[in-house]
């Protein structure tokens, strides 16, 4: 008996061919392990839609996504009496929506609000050309207001 180890990447195939010499059994074994290593490869090639996320800070993100309305509008953190600085983190996901956002402030009394934070993430990302993958990132950037 004839054992032949085949692998592809993750996928392991073991094909056993009957030693007998006969041409017909010959054939068919070489058949059934072709066949196997063509549904093998033909498995490989089917991609398959991994939501990596990448940690980059703010001058990378022209890089991957772009605002929808041409600016991100960070107003909705500031009042009349009190410029706020903050960093803020937020996720960019693959259909270029904000999740994940967290701010945090140095300054006593900046407390957003979940309606400050729903409100912000209403705003939308177009994903650019060289991400036509639409990879979801995650963005870190320091916002110094006043």
């Amino acid at each position: 008996m004839l054992l032949v180890f085949v692998m592809f990447k993750n996928i392991k195939i073991i094909i056993m061919i009957k030693s007998s010499f006969k041409g017909r059994n010959i054939r068919k074994a070489i058949m059934i392990g072709g066949l196997s290593l063509i549904l093998c490869g033909c498995a490989n090639l089917v991609q398959t839609h991994r939501d990596i996320q990448s940690n980059i800070d703010v001058t990378e993100l022209g890089l991957y996504w772009v605002v929808k309305d041409g600016v991100l509008d960070w107003s909705v953190f500031s009042d009349d009496e009190v410029q706020h600085s903050f960093t803020a983190q937020f996720t960019i996901n693959s259909e270029g929506k904000i999740e994940e956002l967290i701010l945090s402030g140095k300054q006593t009394g900046f407390n957003p609000s979940e309606s400050q934070i729903a409100e912000f993430s209403k705003q939308e990302f177009n994903a650019t050309t060289a991400n036509y993958e639409k990879q979801a990132v995650t963005v870190s950037m320091f916002i110094g207001q006043g």
